[in-house]
């Protein structure tokens, strides 16, 4: 099955803000928004109004609770939300639900990862040997921060190969 010019799209822009986001922590509007503006023509293009329809569910499924996770508390960055926006209209319903069910556990995944990997440097540190109340001094705060672009790359990976190769997605763990 070849790729749709949406999925070739949502490739390139999954790949340029892997890159920006890890270098530099941003990703650039001049990326997102021109996706933004281009998915909705993909859409009715390709699938005539029912793509529409799709491409809008999908930005309400997806995008919708990270809008109000970033106005309410932050804990996303911008453009991390207007990437999940981009992605949602280029993919699509439900695909676009699943890249993103993959990519939070990624994201997740990586925090555990380097939370475990900063708990054991912090013990073997300290000698192995315990403080006050059997806890391990903490000089630094441990990591909550992941980029976010490359969490969905590897999503959107996996849901295709998945797809490729005829093999349950992600969302087979809910």
């Amino acid at each position: 099955m070849l790729p749709t010019a949406a999925e070739i799209a949502a490739t390139a822009l999954f790949a340029v803000a892997t890159a920006t986001d890890l270098r530099s922590r941003r990703i650039p509007n001049a990326f997102t928004y021109p996706a933004i503006l281009i998915a909705p023509v993909l859409a009715v293009m390709e699938d005539g109004t029912a793509g529409l329809a799709s491409a809008g569910l999908a930005v309400v499924v997806t995008t919708l609770p990270f809008v109000l996770l970033f106005a309410t508390f932050g804990g996303i960055g911008g453009g991390d939300v207007k990437l999940l926006a981009a992605s949602a209209l280029l993919l699509r319903f439900p695909v676009a639900f699943d890249v993103l069910f993959a990519g939070l556990i990624v994201a997740v995944a990586f925090l555990a990862v380097r939370w475990g990997a900063v708990t054991a440097e912090r013990w073997v540190g300290s000698g192995g040997a315990a403080t006050e109340g059997g806890q391990v001094s903490v000089t630094s705060p441990l990591p909550r921060v992941v980029a976010f672009a490359p969490c969905l790359a590897v999503g959107f990976v996996w849901v295709r190969v998945a797809a490729l190769f005829d093999l349950p997605g992600p969302s087979v763990l809910l």
